[in-house]
């Protein structure tokens, strides 16, 4: 029987780690907004050659910044699900479902999965040993 240890540091560093794939998103988008200043305090946003331009314009830090906040949000995701796989307690059925929903909602749901899930979770947990 393999034992994992789940102290409250390493919980709390968890945590700040399902918060970063939102922050990467939210940072991103704020970016978005800022190279479409011009067109949304001028209210030009039915303008969609002007919008096109400016897409243009900025397009490879755009998808610096995207790519970026996507490959960060895909990090956590995968040490979620390898986490979920290793838990004993949880039923196959919950774990896929829970894997959907962190998958379909994300990053919106590395928060919550970690306030609901693993901040409750006990000091020693049952976990299958390597995947």
């Amino acid at each position: 029987m393999a034992t994992e240890v789940m102290d409250e540091s390493r919980k709390r560093r968890i945590g700040i780690c399902s918060f970063l794939p939102l922050a990467a998103f939210l940072l991103a988008t704020g970016y978005h907004l800022k190279v479409f200043r011009t067109q949304v305090s001028g209210k030009d946003m039915k303008d969609h050659v002007a919008l096109a331009t400016e897409t243009y314009r900025h397009f490879t830090p755009l998808a610096i910044v995207y790519g970026m906040a996507s490959m960060i949000s895909l990090a956590v995701l995968l040490f979620f699900i390898v986490h979920l796989l290793r838990l004993k307690q949880m039923a196959p059925g919950a774990k896929l479902f829970t894997a959907v929903m962190l998958t379909m909602f994300m990053p919106i749901s590395f928060p919550i999965f970690w306030y609901l899930k693993i901040r409750k979770e006990p000091c020693r947990l049952e976990v299958y040993p390597d995947l």
